[in-house]
């Protein structure tokens, strides 16, 4: 049996990946606060030209280290502020050993979708997200019932992911479907994305 007061290394890497990604979007979040309400879309161009997206404003990125397995990613979040809908485009690229990994990587995206649950209040996934597979949390942040469309995936070389956050009650299909369906259309899995629900 193991011993509850153990200090296991992989997963004190695991749970401060979690709250490093988790820490970058609430600043993000209150640095985008005076944003238009209009929807202006415009195609943006990021890492080094390895990602496109098409965002309703002009995003600001925050970038900052963060730890998984043992491997520092330069996790970059690029996110525009419409309304009360935040719109985010996330990236870091992978180490050729993490990158060269296909049983790592998909750690990783799992690792990404059970902390995005775990920060809205809800429970985790009942199955495994496909990689590239469209899916929807509703959870709770403060008092205010919350939404989270998103697409997340991993190559050899780069972790994608497209977060559409806002308030369950005004959250816009229309527009969280703009902005999920142009994300990286060079580096998406060769596959249909599908939809899985939680919360």
């Amino acid at each position: 049996m193991s011993d509850p007061h153990h200090s296991n290394p992989y997963d004190q890497g695991r749970r401060w990946f979690a709250r490093s990604l988790l820490a970058v979007l609430p600043a993000l979040a209150i640095g985008l606060s005076a944003c238009s309400p209009g929807h202006d879309w415009r195609q943006v161009t990021l890492a080094d030209g390895d990602v496109q997206a098409m965002f309703p404003d002009r995003p600001k990125s925050r970038t900052r280290t963060v730890a998984f397995e043992g491997h520092a990613l330069e996790l970059t979040l690029s996110s525009a502020r419409v309304g009360d809908m935040l719109y985010t485009l996330g990236y870091a690229r992978l180490p050729p050993a993490l990158g060269a990994s296909t049983a790592a990587r998909a750690r990783l995206e799992a690792q990404l979708h059970l902390s995005l649950h775990s920060n809205l209040g809800a429970p985790p996934p009942l199955a495994r997200i496909a990689s590239g597979e469209r899916f929807t949390v509703r959870g709770r942040d403060s008092q205010i019932a919350v939404r989270l469309d998103g697409m997340l995936w991993t190559t050899p070389t780069l972790l994608i992911e497209g977060l559409v956050i806002g308030a369950d009650e005004k959250f816009s299909d229309l527009h969280a479907d703009e902005f999920l369906r142009e994300l990286a259309p060079a580096q998406r899995p060769l596959r249909d994305a599908g939809s899985a629900t939680s919360g």
